[in-house]
């Protein structure tokens, strides 16, 4: 978790051919997928979707990796998340809105481009 937060690429390889699971919970129950899309870790997010990530992992509060590279305007993150089949349209429980809502409350035109045409 620490290692895909810090972008540590080298030690998420190293723990995932130790562990073999990439879908380790916090007591949030947030993934290595979610904290490396938070943060922009790009190489890490490709790694861990393709050790087989689950894409639409969802915290105690909704939230999911699509949603939380979208509020920070990850736009490579978000590209890859729904390459690998992200639901695009899937709203938080603290509030009910969707990765587009929160890109355009947070002022991200391009992300809220992208994603309008999915």
């Amino acid at each position: 978790m620490t290692a895909a937060e810090k972008g540590d690429l080298a030690a998420v390889e190293q723990l995932l051919d130790e562990s073999g699971t990439p879908d380790l919970r916090d007591s949030c129950d947030w993934t290595p997928l979610m904290k490396a899309a938070l943060n922009g870790h790009v190489d890490i997010v490709r790694r861990l979707i393709a050790e087989g990530a689950e894409i639409d992992a969802q915290d105690k509060g909704g939230y999911t990796a699509l949603m939380l590279a979208a509020s920070n305007n990850h736009v490579k993150i978000v590209e890859l998340l729904i390459a690998a089949g992200a639901d695009v349209d899937h709203r938080e429980h603290t509030r009910g809105w969707s990765a587009l809502e929160w890109a355009g409350k947070q002022g991200h035109e391009e992300m809220v481009m992208l994603l309008r045409a999915q």
